[in-house]
């Protein structure tokens, strides 16, 4: 059965005792339909999910994946570059669009992702 390359969008929630962290993550999946993209994907986030571990500050992180977000087809037209996802949203909330904007792509400092670090 022919395959074709799939980006999935998985979003993974870390709850230490005092603060919540989301990851978004995008993998590049083989699979014979979008279906069998996701049922991958999320056989690919059972092996280190659902878990906790103890951070490098002695703090409990439990992680767990939170939604499967998207799942679409990657297209390749140029053979230098490949998209791995593409994600379309909206700004229902009526924000301004820079405010919006930043709200979007605001992400976490080194010092920030400190706490999610494994001993």
């Amino acid at each position: 059965m022919q395959t074709e390359v799939y980006g999935v969008k998985m979003i993974y929630r870390y709850t230490l005792p005092n603060a919540v962290f989301y990851e978004e993550s995008l993998l590049r999946v083989h699979a014979a339909s979008q279906d069998e993209a996701t049922a991958h994907a999320r056989n690919y986030a059972s092996d280190f999910v659902e878990r906790t571990y103890t951070n490098i500050e002695g703090e409990t992180v439990t992680v767990r994946l939170c939604d499967i977000a998207d799942c679409c087809p990657v297209k390749t037209a140029n053979p230098e570059i490949e998209e791995v996802y593409s994600g379309v949203f909206r700004n229902e909330a009526g924000m301004p669009e820079e405010d919006f904007l930043e709200l979007r792509t605001d992400t976490c400092s080194r010092e920030e992702r400190k706490p999610l670090r494994h001993v």
